[in-house]
């Protein structure tokens, strides 16, 4: 599906409004900074982020969430959306 061609495989976090069905469907944990379903704040998903790859969701037009600007974009063609992308840091100081 969606993000399990974005983030390659559990255990990840995918966020964002639809990122509940998406991530149940890659095998990843969801959460939300915003909107009816918000369980975290973006401090929180960023050290969260750290540590697995991680995919912000947000529509295309919208561009990224202000926590995810320097991530790397992936448009998920026919959504709508795009998947910003931030690969964990490794010991080495490279993305995993």
């Amino acid at each position: 599906m969606i993000a399990s061609r974005t983030v390659t495989r559990p255990p990840c976090l995918v966020s964002g409004r639809h990122a509940p069905p998406i991530g149940y469907d890659a095998g990843c944990a969801s959460a939300n900074v915003g909107g009816n379903n918000r369980d975290t704040t973006a401090h929180t998903l960023l050290r969260r982020a750290a540590r697995e790859p991680t995919a912000a969701l947000a529509r295309t037009r919208s561009g990224p969430p202000h926590y995810a600007r320097a991530w790397t974009p992936h448009r998920l063609p026919g959504t709508g959306l795009t998947a910003y992308v931030r690969s964990p840091v490794s010991a080495s100081g490279r993305g995993a």
